[in-house]
């Protein structure tokens, strides 16, 4: 009620009202224990009042009035005082104001253009003898997990900068997909998303994380760590599985402005991550540096006469650079302008910093517990493995449930990423003959065979796609075999196995024994989970 009885009100002063020559009256119930009402007349000649600016008399609000405008911020008090229009430039005085705005800039009950350290363009040309546009002077103030640089309003700048972001689907439970905006930042060491945002019922756990901004500054604290995984709009089959801290807010809206003197036809054959790059929108999500690489791609395309670079990415291609404002917007006046430096790290915990001191002193049991699923496991072990002719036991994977028919989308994945491979060796043939040695022994060793033709379809088959790792220094090549890949379900093999339990010892009784003998033999396996 209160918020309609404060719109009714400003509707009232500031919207002309359409009447007869006998008036109108409007009757509104604002509350189930009082009704209010409101009489409005208005007699007239024609059909629509305007409303005339009370110092130049011209059908414009004073705060557009060019002779208003021009005055120093002192001068300009002085007419408001005079005018009774101090609060909201509004023709009343100053204790009848219902207005509940305040000044952009100290947040103090007057009209920012009143605010007494804003430099005016008048007092700007008297200091410099030019009519040359005004510069910003910074302001640097550290908040949240961002810093903002607020500037004494003397002009806006002539050019924006454009910050990668990105659309995204988070992947909630049962199947659930919200669309997010992303904010892809490699310089913060953390990944961070919103309140709102991880309200999705997302799995959390309880932390404490102080936060270091721009200048090391403090940044907050992080209270929550959820675990979510986020997926292309394009691509469905890609899906990113990363921990990210909450916080109530990120960001202000990027970009600051509308960006409207782009030419977005550059574009038009790219296929966008963030389709609306230049409308100011919520920031949910922000991917640090943790997550950063995972989703960059090789392709890079540069606009030299726009300051742009559109980088390609599994979630589409980013835009970012600097824009330069076109004359008509860089003449608006601005109160405030915001710049965001997004460099943000997670400090280490006093906390967590004193329970894993105690878990590596504690002495360690030599009788080891296991949890119910690695029982589980263990048994499935000792019910399924069997001795061949050659003295190799074999067993059956440890499923810890059934797998769903995924056979037609796997194959296609392995497929996709083959082809990434061939592209690959197109560009670095020295790669070739290191990958085709690499599979041939793999083969020799019986870690694979070849698939007859009958069961390639096979419906319960499950295809992982490979890529090869090349190691920088040495050139020695390995290949991944990737159980972890996502299908558009968001599951992976390695969801449906268990792992089991650690078969190493524990480390601190190794070293006990060490020190109880005076020779110790240590043998080196080659290829020690090989098939033999």
């Amino acid at each position: 009620m209160e918020f309609l009885e404060s719109r009714i009100r400003a509707l009232n002063m500031i919207t002309p009202i359409a009447s007869s020559d006998k008036g109108s009256a409007m009757v509104s119930k604002f509350s189930s224990h009082e009704a209010k009402s409101f009489y409005i007349e208005t007699k007239t000649d024609s059909s629509r009042t305007t409303r005339k600016c009370v110092l130049c008399s011209l059908n414009h609000y004073i705060g557009v009035c060019p002779r208003f405008q021009e005055k120093t911020p002192a001068e300009r008090k002085d007419e408001a005082r005079r005018l009774h229009v101090f609060n909201c430039l509004r023709h009343h005085r100053f204790k009848d104001c219902k207005s509940d705005k305040h000044c952009f800039t100290c947040r103090g009950r007057h009209h920012t253009l009143l605010h007494t350290e804003v430099v005016s363009n008048y007092a700007l040309r008297t200091a410099t003898g030019t009519d040359a546009p005004p510069q910003s002077i910074p302001l640097v103030e550290t908040a949240g997990s961002a810093v903002h640089s607020l500037t004494a309003n003397m002009a806006a700048p002539s050019c924006t900068v454009l910050l990668a972001t990105a659309q995204v689907l988070v992947l909630g439970p049962h199947g659930v997909q919200i669309r997010a905006r992303a904010l892809l930042d490699n310089g913060s060491e953390a990944s961070f998303i919103t309140e709102a945002l991880a309200q999705l019922y997302l799995p959390s756990q309880r932390t404490h994380i102080p936060l270091s901004g721009l200048g090391a500054a403090e940044a907050g604290t992080a209270l929550n760590l959820v675990q979510l995984s986020l997926s292309s709009i394009y691509e469905p089959s890609f899906c990113l599985k990363f921990k990210a801290l909450v916080l109530p807010r990120l960001t202000n809206q990027l970009p600051a402005r509308e960006i409207i003197e782009m030419d977005l036809s550059l574009f038009s054959k790219l296929q966008m991550a963030d389709p609306r790059f230049y409308q100011p929108e919520r920031i949910n999500l922000i991917l640090g540096a943790d997550v950063y690489g995972q989703v960059l791609r090789q392709e890079l395309q540069r606009f030299p006469q726009r300051q742009i670079i559109a980088q390609n990415t599994a979630l589409g291609c980013v835009i970012s650079g600097t824009t330069k404002r076109s004359e008509s917007r860089r003449a608006e006046s601005s109160s405030i302008n915001s710049l965001v430096s997004l460099h943000c790290a997670a400090a280490q915990d006093l906390e967590d910093t004193l329970q894993r001191f105690w878990e590596v002193e504690e002495i360690p049991s030599s009788i080891r517990t296991l949890r119910p699923e690695d029982e589980r496991c263990v048994q499935h072990f000792k019910d399924s493995h069997s001795w061949d002719s050659d003295g190799r036991y074999i067993v059956r994977l440890p499923i810890s449930s059934e797998l769903p028919v995924a056979a037609e989308e796997t194959r296609r994945m392995a497929l996709n990423t083959l082809a990434s491979t061939e592209q690959r060796f197109l560009r670095e043939p020295e790669l070739v003959p290191l990958y085709r040695d690499f599979m041939r022994v793999y083969e020799e060793l019986e870690h694979m065979e070849r698939v007859p033709n009958s069961h390639v379809q096979v419906k319960w088959a499950w295809y992982l796609p490979h890529h090869a790792v090349i190691h920088a220094s040495s050139r020695k090549i390995r290949v991944v075999f990737d159980a972890s890949r996502c299908t558009s379900q968001q599951l992976c093999l390695n969801d449906f196995l268990c792992p089991g339990p650690p078969l190493q010892s524990d480390l601190a009784l190794l070293l006990t024994k060490w020190r109880s003998h005076r020779f110790v033999f240590m043998p080196i396996s080659s290829r020690c989970f090989g098939k033999y």
